[in-house]
This record gives C-alpha cells, sequence and structure tokens, in this order.
C-alpha cells in the first residue's frame, strides 16, 4: 500500500529530510496510483528545492515535470486536475524564484490565482489564495519592489486576516520604506496571531531602534531572545544598543556570546574593541583589533582604530605604521 504524504510531512516537521526522501521512495516504488505518484512527485520535488541543505534544482523540476503526466493520466475530474495542476505549478515558480528568473516566478503565481479564481467559488480554498499572492510579495520583496510587494501582501491579508506571518512581512515591507509607525502595527498583530517566534520580535527590536526608543528595542530583542537564544544577530544588535545605552558591560556579555557562536566576524570583534577601549582595557581592545585586521585586512577603518589603540598602549611608532595604512587603504579605489 502506498505511504501516505503524512509520514513524509512528519518527517519533515522533525527536521528529517533524508527519513522523508526515503520513505516517499519507498512508497512511489511501490504504487503505480497515479494519484499517488502525482502527491508524491511533489513532495519529493520540494524537498529536493526546500529542505536539503545541498539544494538540486534539476531534480525538483524533474519530479514535478512527472507529477504532472502522473496527473494527467489520474481518473479525478478535470477541475480538480486544474487545481492541483496550480500546487505543482507554484511549485515551479519557487524554482524559478530560486534560479533568479523573478518575472517567470510572479507570472506563474499570477496565472495560479486566476485559475483558481475561474474554478472555485469565491469562499473556497481561502488560505491557498493567499498564499499565491503571498508567494509573489515575497518575489517583489526579494528583488526591492516593495511598493508591489505591499500591495499582494495587502491582498493575501484581505483573503486571510489571521496569518501573522502576512503581517510580518508586510512590518518588513513598511520597515524598508520608512513606514516605522505602520511596521510597529503590524508587527504588535504578528505577536497577537500567533505563539510568540523570535523573528517577530527581533524585526520589532529593529524598528524601536530605527525610532531612537532604545530601551524599548533592548526589551524586544531580549523577548526574541527569550525564545532563541543562541541568535547571533540579535545578540549583536542588542549589544550595540546597549552601548548607545551605556551599559558597556551587558554590552560585552552579548558581544562575549555572539563570538562564542562564530568567531570570524570582524566587525563585530571591532565593536568589542571599542567596548573595551572605553572600559581602558586597552590590550584586549588591541587583541581583537589584530584578529578583526587578520579575517579583513583590507578594511581601512580597523588600521584607523588599531592606531588609536597603540597611541593608549604607547606604541607610537606602531601606531604611525597603521595611519599611513590606513590613509593608503582610503585613497585605494576598489
Amino acid at each position: 500500500m502506498f505511504f501516505p504524504n503524512d509520514l513524509g510531512l512528519l518527517y519533515v516537521a522533525l527536521d528529517k529530510p533524508l527519513e522523508a526522501f526515503e520513505v516517499m521512495k519507498r512508497a512511489m516504488q511501490q504504487t503505480s496510483n497515479p494519484d499517488d505518484l502525482f502527491r508524491g512527485c511533489f513532495m519529493m520535488a520540494m524537498l529536493y528545492i526546500r529542505e536539503f541543505k545541498k539544494k538540486d534544482i534539476s531534480e525538483a523540476e524533474a519530479y514535478l515535470e512527472r507529477g504532472l503526466k502522473e496527473l494527467a493520466r489520474s481518473d479525478i475530474p478535470s477541475d480538480f486536475k486544474l487545481f492541483y495542476t496550480t500546487f505543482n505549478r507554484n511549485g515551479l515558480a519557487l524554482i524559478r524564484h530560486r534560479q533568479g528568473r523573478y518575472q517567470e516566478a510572479i507570472e506563474i503565481c499570477q496565472w495560479c490565482y486566476e485559475q483558481v479564481n475561474n474554478l472555485l467559488k469565491p469562499e473556497e480554498h481561502q488560505l491557498y489564495r493567499s498564499i499565491l499572492h503571498f508567494n509573489i510579495a515575497q518575489v517583489y520583496d526579494f528583488i526591492g519592489n516593495y511598493a508591489e510587494a505591499i500591495t499582494y501582501i495587502t491582498a493575501a491579508i484581505a483573503i486571510d486576516p489571521n496569518y501573522s506571518e502576512y503581517y510580518n512581512l508586510r512590518g518588513n515591507l513598511y520597515f524598508n520604506i520608512g513606514c516605522l509607525d505602520d511596521a510597529l502595527n503590524d508587527y504588535f498583530q504578528a505577536i497577537q496571531l500567533s505563539a510568540p517566534y523570535p523573528e517577530v520580535w527581533a524585526n520589532l527590536g529593529q524598528c524601536y531602534r530605527r525610532l531612537e526608543e532604545f530601551n524599548k528595542a533592548v526589551d524586544a530583542y531580549s523577548n526574541a531572545l527569550d525564545l532563541q537564544p543562541n541568535e547571533f544577530s540579535v545578540l549583536v544588535a542588542r549589544a550595540q544598543v546597549l552601548e548607545i545605552l551605556g551599559e558597556e558591560d551587558k554590552a560585552l556579555l552579548d558581544y562575549n556570546a555572539a563570538l562564542t557562536l562564530d568567531s570570524n566576524q570582524p566587525f563585530v570583534l571591532a565593536n568589542r574593541a571599542i567596548v573595551y577601549y572605553e572600559a581602558k582595557r586597552y590590550q584586549e581592545a588591541l587583541d581583537d583589533l589584530n584578529q578583526a585586521i587578520l579575517l579583513s585586512p583590507k578594511t581601512a577603518d580597523l588600521y584607523q582604530n588599531r592606531a588609536i589603540a597603540f597611541t593608549a598602549l604607547g606604541q607610537e611608532e606602531l601606531a604611525l605604521q597603521d595611519s599611513r595604512t590606513y590613509l593608503l587603504l582610503s585613497n585605494t579605489v576598489p
């Protein structure tokens, strides 16, 4: 008997894509039923394009094309065939997006939406209709056309106003165009509609930071870190705001935690060096700047900062050398 897609989906939810792949592969080998096979092909395609660490676009597209052929020979009614075809083509839109063929991805999603509108009653499959708008919005967001992205995500919200991810995306879009009050409203709506998740709290922190409401930014970042403690970018963001607030000791704790997660970050090392310098811990500042320069030897500002550290340590000749290197790199055309 054909293994149900639910078992494969369970493995995906558990972040076990290889187990999902084996389940679906065995299942598809044990059936000739086109109804089962076209569903299996879709899931296999999504494993290759979404779930595997090493993506394989050609395999994903091959499974989608096979799925269309299986769908064509199935006995399901023609209107259902068309509906499931849009699912398949929506998967192809994701592939085109990953290939950088953005306009094609948008046009495929628009075609899918038109087919669904023509096929279904207005009250049917509202979530799927909204997802198609959401997908188009994501492509426009990726290519930097924020106005079009807002238009489509707002259409998605009009269809399904209870999906928090839509508000989070629109909040990001409003943030990108500087409409910070609108961004705040959407982030709060996202928080109200779902169980807490760290991304929206981190986004809220960024918005408060742009508004220079630094204490609120720290609170938002802290909520994000309570939910996901080892998030490098949020630790760095909170450290930077704590610096602004003059809470250097707390900032150091966050920089230390971030660099424990990833020590090969020259600009985070440079930020920590500044905190060390302000605390008159000049040797530690110098150590961080030495490591930062090893990681990014062509960044002029690092030499200027190290010259200041050398001066504080009384190493004037080395400070002069770094000042000269700074001037040389600053005047070098890339």
